[in-house]
């Protein structure tokens, strides 16, 4: 029981490395809970174990966590437990539709159907009014008027019991998807009504609350404005776009991370720059640019200045003596084994003899930038700037300004977007 429910908070708390414990967590408990001995908690691991497998992402790992699902209706059937087969014909559903593909979202929806043979309005309204959410993504993606029509449909039935003062959040997404499937449907009056369910989301999605969902509905309103060429528009709502990256990158735990958070969201910075340059916001457009490029630097210049009267705080500088000590070592290895100053008459002996020392030099140089990642994650968990414990502001237009202390001095400033230098 405590692996499974160790499992499920490591699901809960998110990203890749997390996802993995999940899973770790999940097969020890199968260990105990068998399909013999315990069938209903078995069943249970099956659909927790597809869940973590489903969040995980990618084809393999949704194949793994529909055969968990599968595996889970061996035990929780329709007759003897109603409730969890429906949530697994829920889960199921929405496994089938991450896949995608004609055929996978054929089967979404019958899925989904399924479920509501058993989760009705009457007796289960929440999670009626979820079948009808997951319904409506799976039409949408479908694609085509008739699918569209049938996805705007169940969106609208899931308002029915999602209301804005009783569940803010699904409500709010209820807007999202709406907005979504009429800007897909297309057309002047759909066009205006997608931008209108967009906006009524961030009503409850602020970059503060929900970056995540806020990030997604940012971009998805930003990129109607941007094809309608309503760069004011535009500019506003990837500047909430941009803010929800930010907080989303200030969670991240790891520098690599950080990273893969902005390129992920590059299209973002793109367009906001294009439309800020259309717009002949020139300063805006430099801001930004700096904004998605330099945002590590500027965190690091501000921990350094953090540390600008010699305050160290002993542990930090235990681990920059380590890492100092370690990045030496790393140097002495590189320059001896490409010196050459003791050149010698090569045989076959001593060529087998260099390589050798060779290869054990470069394991020793990677083992010693492994123990140096180490180290450098220990710092910037320390570090409250490198540890997204403070928020360091961006530099602006002005400051950039300042850096220039003559009148003969230019920065030149270069951003290459899909289309354009």
């Amino acid at each position: 029981m405590i692996q499974n429910n160790l499992g499920i908070a490591y699901r809960q708390k998110g990203g890749t490395e997390n996802l993995v414990l999940a899973i770790a967590r999940h097969q020890n408990a199968l260990l105990e809970w068998k399909q013999d001995t315990f069938p209903y908690e078995w069943a249970m691991i099956q659909n927790n174990l597809g869940n973590a497998y489903r969040q995980k992402g990618g084809t393999e790992n949704l194949v793994l966590a529909i055969a968990c699902y599968q595996n889970a209706l061996l035990e929780w059937k329709q007759d003897t437990f109603p409730y969890e087969w429906a949530m697994i014909q829920n889960n199921l559903g929405i496994a089938y539709a991450q896949k995608g593909g004609t055929e996978n979202l054929v089967l979404a929806i019958a899925c989904c159907q399924n479920a509501l043979l058993e989760w009705k309005q009457d007796t289960f309204p929440y999670e009626w009014a979820m079948i009808q959410n997951n319904l409506g993504i799976a039409y949408r993606q479908k694609g085509g008027t008739e699918n569209l029509v049938l996805a705007i449909a169940c969106c609208q039935n899931a308002l029915l019991e999602w209301k804005q003062d009783t569940f803010p959040y699904e409500w709010a997404m209820i807007q999202n998807n709406l907005g979504i499937a009429y800007a897909q449907k297309g057309g002047t009056e759909n066009l205006v009504l997608a931008i209108e369910y967009h906006e009524n989301a961030f009503i409850v999605l602020t970059p503060e609350q929900f970056p995540f969902d806020c990030l997604l509905t940012a971009r998805n309103l930003g990129d109607l404005h941007f094809t309608q060429g309503n760069w004011e528009l535009a500019i506003q709502t990837y500047q909430k776009a941009i803010a929800a990256i930010e907080i989303i990158r200030n969670w991240a735990t790891n520098d690599a991370r950080r990273q893969e958070i902005v390129a992920e969201s590059m299209d973002v910075y793109e367009k906001m720059i294009q439309a800020c340059i259309n717009n002949g916001q020139l300063d805006l457009a430099i801001e930004t640019t700096e904004r998605s490029r330099a945002r590590h630097l500027v965190d690091l210049m501000a921990s350094n200045d953090l540390y600008q009267g010699g305050d160290i705080p002993e542990k930090v500088r235990e681990y920059l003596e380590k890492y100092e000590h370690l990045q030496e070592r790393i140097n002495l290895l590189r320059s001896s084994s490409q010196s050459s100053d003791n050149r010698e008459l090569a045989t076959s002996g001593t060529r087998w003899r260099n390589s050798e020392i060779l290869s054990a030099a470069i394991e020793e140089i990677n083992q010693l930038e492994t123990e140096k990642q180490q180290i450098w994650l220990q710092l910037r968990r320390l570090d409250p700037i490198l540890a997204g414990q403070q928020q360091v502001d961006p530099i602006s237009f002005t400051q950039i300004q300042q850096l220039i202390d003559n009148n003969s001095t230019a920065i030149l400033c270069c951003y290459s977007t899909w289309q354009d230098t």
